[in-house]
């Protein structure tokens, strides 16, 4: 029987689709202990191509072929089955190669790849809380915020943010720093900045310390800020407001420190509201008012005592509301 015919009728009879009569004829053949050898051979050769995905019978008479060529050019002298052994050792050697290098490509893939898209959460909770992200940047987490970054970065650093944080980015040109907050993402390059996403209040406020930053929303619509400027994403319309920042207390959450120079009592309450998460309701008539006072490291109830005292006003302190009210 010709070389072709026996590599089919192996083929078929590993496959378990062999002709009953072609059955006999193997099993007559496999008597010779020469044959056996062959036929272990080509068998390890079916497994390995196997456990390795390789559709090795998709097309018989192709690879039949393409043994051909590989016999007569390199491996074979025709007619000398000790060749065919050979070519059968050489291909059980790059089938090794073979599983080999895939295995080192899974375990890169599936451990190393893997783990540089780990992302980790952080929550602050009631306190403030300092990040130091893999790329160097740092980031300061607002009371009562959430964030979201990878372990280790690849073409964009990117970092979604819920609530409030201030950032210190690590300049890298190769790989802008992407945030996601509320409908707005802000991109830099290397920057220090305030961002404010806080879902009930219907906007992400971005604010400037250093460097530049570029701020757009789901519209695409974008603004580039530079230090000393803020802009402020509504999320209802859309819009992308730019201003000069005015606001001394954007970042007194991180400093521990409020201050208000002459400022019209509605900004302070507002002010006094975010610092300290809390409602506060108070006299309609004395918002357009001004005050002056700074509190390092303050505390609720000693901020509120000298707002009360400098309008003449009494206070109450429930839960998570301050009720103030005339004398």
């Amino acid at each position: 029987m010709q070389e072709k015919d026996l590599y089919i009728i192996i083929v078929s009879y590993l496959e378990g689709n062999i002709a009953e009569k072609d059955r006999e004829y193997l099993l007559k053949w496999l008597a010779n202990e020469e044959n056996k050898k062959f036929f272990d051979e080509v068998k390890l050769t079916w497994e390995l191509s196997k456990k390795a995905a390789l559709p090795l019978t998709s097309d018989i008479e192709q690879e039949w072929q393409q043994f051909k060529v590989l016999r007569d050019n390199q491996y074979f002298s025709k007619n000398k089955i000790v060749n065919f052994h050979l070519l059968i050792s050489r291909m059980l050697q790059a089938a090794a190669i073979f599983l080999a290098i895939f295995g080192i490509y899974y375990i890169y893939y599936t451990i190393i790849q893997r783990s540089d898209y780990e992302s980790y959460n952080y929550s602050s909770n009631n306190k403030v809380l300092v990040i130091h992200l893999s790329d160097g940047s740092s980031v300061w987490l607002n009371k009562l915020s959430t964030i979201r970054y990878s372990s280790l970065y690849k073409k964009e650093r990117n970092v979604k943010l819920v609530g409030e944080a201030y950032f210190e980015v690590t300049k890298d040109s190769a790989r802008p720093f992407i945030i996601k907050a509320g409908t707005t993402q802000t991109r830099v390059l290397g920057t220090k900045f305030n961002l404010k996403a806080i879902p009930k209040c219907g906007l992400v406020e971005l604010t400037v310390v250093e460097g530049k930053v570029q701020f757009a929303n789901l519209k695409k619509r974008t603004l580039v800020l530079n230090g000393g400027e803020q802009g402020i994403s509504m999320n209802e319309s859309n819009s992308l407001i730019k201003k000069e920042n005015t606001n001394v207390n954007v970042l007194s959450w991180k400093d521990s420190i409020l201050i208000f120079h002459n400022q019209k009592v509605e900004k302070v309450i507002t002010d006094i509201e975010h610092y300290f998460n809390i409602k506060i309701l108070y006299p309609s008539d004395i918002a357009t008012l001004t005050f002056t006072g700074e509190f390092a490291h303050p505390n609720l109830e000693g901020v509120i005592s000298a707002f009360s005292l400098s309008f003449n006003l009494e206070y109450k302190i429930k839960d998570d509301k301050v009720y103030l009210t005339r004398k």
